[in-house]
């Protein structure tokens, strides 16, 4: 198997009250992500969309702290 660089990813911050980065305006690379500065929330963009990201929220349940 080989190493291959897929996509650059782009990351925005943005408040709640924002409109989040539209795919049809902006080239959103898989795996972009967006931080709401006011709430703390992050967004992943994942198949066309923003998820919400809970990858941090896991570990931290997941390491007991």
């Amino acid at each position: 198997m080989s190493l291959g660089k897929m996509a650059t990813i782009k990351r925005w911050q943005a408040l709640s009250s924002d409109e989040y980065p539209d795919p049809d305006d902006n080239d959103i690379p898989e795996g972009s992500t967006l931080h709401i500065i006011d709430t703390g929330e992050e967004y992943v963009y994942f198949n066309g969309t923003w998820e919400r990201d809970l990858r941090m929220i896991t570990a931290i349940k997941d390491a007991n702290l």
